[in-house]
């Protein structure tokens, strides 16, 4: 099930985006799914909606969250900032002489302590 929160212009409002995720505790509560999510989205850091990702971790639904990708610490950005999201960074691949495939961090990735995986 798709709950999406963006407008046309690719822009929401973190109360739009906390009225998506309490949508989705009540289909995930109703419905007994298993749930995850899967947030592309973000802005300055805000209590408010790292709370609203600390109430889905209580209703056990997964929030996986992108850092962001203006080369700045993450922990200053929200959602990506949530102690209970998985807050995932940039990266690229790049092929050696020999062949070989090497994962490297993204130059534009958001990084720091709040950034749990590169991928």
């Amino acid at each position: 099930h798709a709950v999406k929160v963006m407008d046309r212009s690719g822009k929401a409002s973190y109360g739009g985006i906390i009225a998506a995720f309490n949508e989705i505790i009540t289909i995930s509560t109703e419905k007994n799914y298993r749930s995850v999510v899967n947030a592309s989205l973000g802005g300055p850091k805000s209590n408010f909606l790292n709370a609203g990702v600390e109430t889905l971790h209580q209703n056990s639904i997964i929030t996986v969250v992108a850092a962001g990708n203006k080369h700045q610490d993450a922990c200053n950005l929200s959602p990506a900032s949530a102690e209970k999201a998985i807050t995932v960074g940039a990266t690229y691949q790049t092929c050696t002489t020999t062949g070989d495939f090497s994962d490297n961090i993204a130059k534009f990735s958001n990084h720091g302590q709040c950034v749990d995986i590169y991928a």
